[in-house]
């Protein structure tokens, strides 16, 4: 169950951070909306650390502690993002009632998952001087994770370019302007 919330978790997060966040509303090039794509960036690179130290890999030990500082610290920048939308999103009179509902309906998903994960821990993995790796038997969570690893280092990237060069998709589409260029 937490592979399939996993995968559900990473289909809806491309389609909130990536298609409404980066293109249809195109935040990072917003001034009023910079501090919110700033947010969403620290958001996608500490995606990496949890994917890795809560999915991919069985850790045990202070690595799954160490994961679970990553999911802490998400969570810090989550609540900084949560208190920027009002003002960042001024310019559309607040979130969309739809991109409200995402986002309740991914925070659900993210939280039954890593519950879900963590829960499956044995209590010994809790330990500080437990083994980092409990098994290396592949499961469908850590499948999952593995294949969602490269495109959450892509998606990091990504929103990281853009903080550097908030304008690169407008000046990509109009150097190469494809049907769903066209609009933007």
């Amino acid at each position: 169950m937490a592979a399939s919330l996993l995968a559900l978790f990473g289909a809806l997060s491309f389609l909130d951070g990536v298609y409404l966040h980066l293109w249809r509303f195109r935040l990072q090039e917003r001034p009023e909306s910079r501090y919110e794509h700033l947010t969403h960036t620290w958001r996608a690179v500490l995606f990496i650390p949890i994917l890795a130290l809560l999915f991919l890999v069985d850790a045990g030990g202070w690595l799954l502690w160490t994961g679970i500082a990553f999911l802490l610290a998400d969570l810090v920048v989550e609540i900084a993002d949560a208190r920027s939308e009002r003002d960042s999103r001024s310019w559309q009179g607040g979130l969309t009632t739809g991109e409200y509902i995402l986002h309740l309906v991914l925070t659900g998903v993210r939280v039954a998952g890593v519950t879900l994960a963590l829960a499956a821990k044995p209590a010994a993995a809790w330990l500080l001087d437990a083994p980092l790796r409990l098994s290396t038997a592949p499961t469908a969570l850590s499948l999952v994770a593995e294949l969602m690893l490269p495109g959450a280092v892509l998606v990091a990237a990504l929103h990281v370019l853009l903080v550097l060069r908030p304008m690169l998709l407008r000046e990509l589409c109009a150097a190469w302007p494809v049907r769903y260029c066209s609009s933007r």
